[in-house]
């Protein structure tokens, strides 16, 4: 009876390690579940990051236009795609290549 108590022990046991092993490791509030929300929150984090630095760059602008009256003209002129009277207009843009089957297509 002792080594039959034993045995129902250790079996009770192990079933109990391996639920508690399963649970922490792929079930609901798991280690991959947390994985997944820390590799989520890091990649909002880097959005937010973006959004600070887009946020302090379009307010420089906005103070920029509102005291520099030339840097208001400047844009306008590029927006509008005009110039003045005598004036030659031109616009250069960077062109990105374009890729066939890794060779560079000009």
């Amino acid at each position: 009876m002792n080594k039959y108590l034993k045995y129902l022990f250790r079996c009770v046991f192990l079933i109990l390690i391996g639920y508690l092993l399963y649970e922490t490791t792929l079930g609901n509030r798991g280690i991959k579940d947390w994985l997944k929300a820390r590799k989520e929150r890091v990649r909002a984090f880097a959005q937010y990051e973006g959004a600070l630095f887009e946020k302090q760059k379009i307010e420089e602008e906005v103070i920029a236009l509102k005291r520099d009256p030339r840097y208001l003209e400047e844009m306008v002129r590029i927006h509008t795609k005009k110039g003045n009277k005598g004036e030659i207009f031109y616009i250069f843009s960077e062109e990105k290549p374009a890729y066939k089957d890794d060779k560079v297509i000009r």
